[in-house]
Formats: structure tokens, C-alpha cells, sequence
């Protein structure tokens, strides 16, 4: 019966090892940079002007931001409700845990009214929250880290613009092991970002290399917007 035992031990001894893997995994931060709380982005008009572009025709950051009205041609977003965060179809589009876009409206209370400029531009670039977590980001952060400094302020800047929403979203829970591999994703900027001296065709392209929701500028353009509508509800698709 040794071996009986010794199995036992095995067994045991891998289950610590597991469980103690498992708990420096939840513990562990992702890598990120301190923010600067003082830093604060001049709002031009040049600059709002620039964002909504970005935000509107290039990045569609009010894509997943804002609830929609499904049954009407094009989803335009509910009344009063842009940039206001939503809930997403999370388990019919087998998604791995429970997926909430955050409302991003200048709300003090349930936006990012009281948020750092630089809390928020190191979110979008670098993947990682105002509090510390690893952001579950869509499409993956990669694609916004080709931003410039001044493309990430001027979204920033016009982020601010719109209308404060008072709308609480819940937190993005996700399932074990995404949310582990998550923390390996954040890579910190800690260097000046210039704009990209590339032709001006290219910089969507640069932004959304293989996004579901990317600008259709090409003869994807159908099987893309296809794509994007089908984050719409069950009941939504149904119809």
C-alpha cells in the first residue's frame, strides 16, 4: 500500500503547488507606470475636433460604450445614452466571464469625471484601469497603442465633451485563466509616443489591423459591418 501513499503525496503536493500558483496569479498586478494626477490635457478646439474624428470614424469607441437601439436601422444609440457604457451580450457571444463597457461620459460619480487625465490615456494605450486592474480590451490593446500622444489627448479632450450620463455599469469579471493571461498583456509607455509619419490612408489601417468593427474602407466592408452587428442582443438577432 507505499504506493497508495506516495500517490497521495503526489497528489497533495500538486494541489499546494497549484493553489499556491493560483493565488500569486490573483495577487499579481499587471505591469504598469505611475500616473501623473496633475497632468492635464489643454482642451482646443483644434484637439475636440481631432477626437471626435478618432473617436467617431477611426477607433468607434461609442461602439461598445453606449447602449443601442437594435431595431432600428444602423443601432443609433438609445437617447441619452452615448458613451454611457453597455452591458454586453456576453454569454451569447461566448465571451470568457461577464463583459461590461464602462460609461466614459464626464460623469463625476459614474464616468470618468473624477479620473486623471493620464489615468485615461494610460487606459486606452496601455490596457491598464484607473484602479490598477488589467482592462479586458476589444479589439486588443495593441491597436491602440500606435495612438500618438496627441492622437490619446485629443480623445481624452473630447471624451470630456459629451454629455455626463449618470449610469453605473458593474466591473468585467473574467473566467480563469483569460483573466490571468490578461496581466502579461499591459506593456507601459514610458517615452514620448510623436505621431506616426505614415500616409494618411494608412492610419486607420494602423489603429484596426484586424478589428471586427474596423473602419470599411475596403471590400471587407460588408463581412466587417456584418460582424459588428452581430454584438447585438439575442432577442435583437432574432428579429
Amino acid at each position: 500500500m507505499k504506493w497508495l501513499k506516495r500517490i497521495g503525496i503526489v497528489v497533495v503536493a500538486v494541489l499546494v503547488l497549484a493553489g499556491g500558483a493560483g493565488a500569486v496569479m490573483e495577487l499579481r498586478s499587471p505591469k504598469a507606470r505611475a500616473i501623473d494626477a496633475a497632468k492635464k490635457f489643454e482642451a482646443t478646439p483644434e484637439r475636440i475636433a481631432r477626437g471626435k474624428y478618432i473617436v467617431e470614424a477611426q477607433t468607434h469607441c461609442l461602439f461598445c460604450h453606449s447602449d443601442h437601439d437594435w431595431s432600428m436601422h444602423g443601432a443609433p444609440h438609445l437617447p441619452g445614452m452615448t458613451g454611457a457604457g453597455w452591458d454586453l451580450p456576453y454569454a451569447d457571444n461566448k465571451m470568457p466571464g461577464r463583459v461590461f463597457a464602462p460609461n466614459i461620459t464626464p460623469d463625476p460619480e459614474t464616468g470618468i469625471g473624477a479620473i486623471p487625465d493620464d489615468a485615461i490615456a494610460r487606459a486606452i494605450r496601455e490596457g491598464v484601469g484607473h484602479d490598477g486592474r488589467a482592462l479586458f480590451m476589444m479589439p486588443s490593446m495593441d491597436h491602440f497603442r500606435n495612438l500618438s500622444d496627441e492622437e490619446v489627448a485629443s480623445i481624452v479632450v473630447f471624451l470630456r465633451t459629451l454629455p455626463p450620463v449618470k449610469k453605473q455599469r458593474e466591473l468585467t469579471q473574467i473566467q480563469i485563466p483569460v483573466r490571468w493571461i490578461m496581466k502579461f498583456g499591459p506593456k507601459p509607455l514610458t517615452s514620448r509616443f510623436p505621431r506616426l509619419t505614415r500616409p494618411r490612408r494608412s492610419r486607420a489601417a494602423s489603429i484596426w489591423p484586424r478589428s471586427a468593427c474596423a473602419p470599411s474602407a475596403t471590400r471587407r466592408s460588408t463581412s466587417t459591418t456584418s460582424r459588428c452587428l452581430e454584438w447585438r442582443s439575442p432577442a435583437a438577432r432574432s428579429s
